[in-house]
């Protein structure tokens, strides 16, 4: 954890400030949870059970949400009812096209939905109005003030497009009316109305259907416009989901911790699942990917890369594998996880396809076996979910990682859907878990559905996804393109950074990307695009280290343009729109900096567990009476940072860039830097608009003198 300590000569007066502040205005925690409600009756043997990835919200709402600042939560209604009074951080609450509600229970959620309205949340429903039951449907719509019997029209003969407002609809999606899914329903007179069908049936009778609108109290986006599909892979929604939930919840209203950046730069993370650690290459005799791995990239690249490995192939368990090359196997394993930039991970014994064997049907279809063949049947008769996760781990950290290492991450294989119990084995091991997703926005797949949330939760446990998908999806199932498939992950990095930067950046492979000549220069393209950007690394464990604590982080007002983040440390990155302008640095607590891209301004924290952000205007409207850091490619502490003196320490496996704003431009400073090498100082130019700009060895500690402004 980076601690940077500011000087008292700037901060006594910030805490004065805050106190005063504290004392005249009471503090308001921010409320940014949006709670989704889906599910159905339980034991209801017509229906597969519903996940929350599987929702409607979590696919094409929640990434939007998470970028506004918002999080979302769940509640399968098949496990009881919600909770009369909702937390006082919960904002809204999203009706999902999952939810069912039982019928036995349709009076008590038509009531509790009203009065969580009264209670001043707001209300978003997604493909229909809930409710089986006429009359209680009816209560519920009527109180919100929409008009019509919300039943389903019948007998469409025809239809025509009452108002379709393309500055929020994607009119390109919608060449002509759809004549079926509507239902008989106004938005409220003071609604909004995006898009309206009328609709003619049988009998001639014209039939407004209001399908996406917002209101006071929220609103509803409607079947059956709820996405159009453009191919097999391309999905999109119908709406922009940005500006839709833009007139729902106030967006840029407050600083929004911030998952994508660290210290002024977009984050990088690479890992590799173990699949095809043994495969030998086509093109080179006798020797395995896992070879080619080491040899090409993990000692070539000077990033730090987690690598993981599935026990029973590195144990040569597996069918039409020699059980003799099981120490040559172990032997090259052991040399990955030496290296200085790998971190160990387990990707499982048996790679599992379907991790809720029984549970999760939907996610069981297209695997032809539960895990990978063994050559002897009766090794690995049933599915063990300790064997899979405890003993994996124990085997790879006994057997292959160095005595001075310690796996770190546990990488889901399959279909990357874990229980809860699942979740809970590798918490309990002290490790972190990651995979999951399907972010692979790219030209052959525009739509927004191919940009994943952060998260999601399973049987109550969060799991976090890995930020971008994996190249056996970008080659269709690895059968091609190998060359020009995985090359558009590159475009996918590019379309998660403009017009919002939405993702970091996460190099995500297996071992048998190797296999062929093809997808290796595939790999390496990839690799020297990341490298050539101005990226920030970090290991796939802090990753979602620093996801988890982005989610946990409150947020509280604490008088005009000023707030409060609390959180574990991890999450350093808070992010406002550029239009707020700079940090007051002298009012603020715990910011080393900022940077301002793509209409946002980045502000930078030092880790510690309360941070004041203050946008009241200062000494002067660049951000205060100091320098300040803007951005730094490597982990940088920073000890010391006033009008006189910068002083810290920066690390990473490569040169450190490190810019710092807010000198007098064209000044001079003394820079003095020490490494395990040498000390050395020199006097340093400050350019034309008051930056510093530093390259620095991958370990070194500095000072920055004479900085006056």
């Amino acid at each position: 954890m980076l601690v940077g300590l500011l000087l008292s000569c700037w901060l006594a007066p910030a805490a004065r400030a805050a106190a005063e502040e504290k004392a005249a205005t009471k503090e308001s925690r921010v409320a940014r949870t949006v709670l989704c409600m889906y599910g159905f009756a339980p034991d209801d043997p017509a229906r597969s059970p519903v996940w929350p990835p599987d929702t409607y919200s979590a696919q094409m709402l929640q990434m939007a949400l998470e970028w506004m600042g918002y999080k979302m939560e769940f509640h399968d209604v098949g496990t009881g009812r919600p909770p009369d009074q909702l937390s006082p951080e919960v904002c809204a609450v999203i009706l999902d096209s999952a939810l069912d509600v039982p019928f036995a229970d349709e009076g008590f959620y038509a009531d509790w939905i009203l009065k969580q309205r009264g209670r001043g949340l707001k209300l978003l429903f997604i493909g229909t109005y809930p409710g089986n039951n006429a009359d209680k449907r009816q209560q519920l719509t009527e109180a919100l003030g929409i008009r019509g019997s919300t039943a389903d029209i019948a007998g469409v003969k025809s239809a025509k497009f009452r108002t379709l407002d393309k500055t929020m609809v994607d009119a390109a999606l919608l060449p002509r009316p759809r004549t079926t899914g509507l239902v008989s329903a106004q938005a409220p007179e003071d609604a909004k109305v995006w898009l309206s069908i009328l609709a003619t049936d049988r009998s001639d009778a014209e039939i407004p259907s209001d399908v996406i609108y917002t209101a006071p109290w929220g609103g509803a986006l409607l079947e059956p416009y709820l996405f159009f599909r453009t191919s097999p892979e391309d999905v999109r929604a119908v709406i922009d989901p940005f500006a839709f939930l833009a007139t729902i919840l106030p967006a840029g209203a407050f600083p929004a911790p911030d998952a994508t950046t660290r210290d002024g730069r977009r984050m990088f993370l690479t890992h590799i699942d173990g699949d095809g650690f043994t495969t030998l290459s086509r093109k080179h005799l006798n020797v395995t990917c896992a070879e080619i791995i080491r040899d090409e990239f993990l000692r070539k690249y000077p990033f730090p890369i987690t690598v993981s490995v599935i026990e029973s192939e590195v144990r040569a368990l597996l069918k039409e594998q020699n059980p003799a090359d099981r120490q040559r196997f172990e032997d090259i394993a052991r040399s990955l996880f030496a290296l200085p930039n790998v971190h160990g991970a387990s990707h499982a014994f048996s790679h599992p396809f379907v991790w809720m064997p029984g549970r999760d049907l939907e996610g069981a279809r297209g695997y032809a076996t539960p895990w990978l063949e063994f050559a002897d049947d009766k090794t690995y008769p049933a599915f063990d979910l300790r064997r899979e996760i405890e003993g994996s781990v124990k085997y790879i950290q006994d057997t292959l990682m160095p005595p001075d290492k310690k796996l770190e991450v546990f990488l889901w294989s399959g279909n990357c859907r874990p229980s809860g119990e699942a979740l809970r084995l590798v918490a309990g091991l002290g490790l972190e878990a990651l995979n999951g997703g399907n972010t692979m926005i790219n030209r052959r797949a525009e739509g927004i559905a191919g940009i994943s949330s952060t998260d999601t939760f399973m049987d109550g446990e969060l799991q976090v996804y890995s930020p971008v998908q994996n190249e056996f999806v970008y080659t269709n199932g690895f059968t091609g393109p190998l060359y020009g498939g995985y090359r558009l992950v590159i475009d996918t990095f590019k379309r998660t950074e403009t017009p919002r930067r939405v993702k970091p950046v996460n190099v995500y492979y297996h071992f048998y990307s190797v296999q062929s000549g093809e997808s290796q220069a595939a790999l390496k393209d990839v690799y020297d695009w990341c490298l050539a950007q101005p990226l920030h690394s970090v290991t796939a464990r802090d990753f979602v280290r620093l996801a988890k604590d982005s989610r946990a982080t409150s947020i509280v007002s604490a008088g005009s343009k000023r707030w409060i983040a609390r959180n574990g440390g991890l999450c350093r990155t808070f992010r406002v729109p550029a239009a707020w302008g700079a940090p007051n640095l002298a009012l603020s607590n715990g910011v080393t900096g900022f940077i301002v891209e793509g209409g946002q301004t980045y502000l930078h924290t030092d880790g510690r567990r309360e941070v004041v952000m203050d946008f009241n205007r200062g000494a002067d409207s660049r951000g205060g009476a100091h320098p300040w850091l803007e951005s730094s490619s490597g982990e940088i502490t920073l000890e010391e940072v006033t009008a006189k003196q910068i002083r810290g320490e920066v690390r990473d496996l490569r040169e450190n860039e490190v810019v710092f704003s807010g000198f007098k431009p064209g000044s001079l400073v003394i820079m003095k830097t020490d490494t395990e090498i040498a000390s050395n100082e020199s006097s340093v130019r400050v350019d034309k608009e008051g930056r510093l700009r530093l390259t620095m060895s991958p370990v070194c500690r500095f000072s920055i003198s004479s900085a006056n402004r």
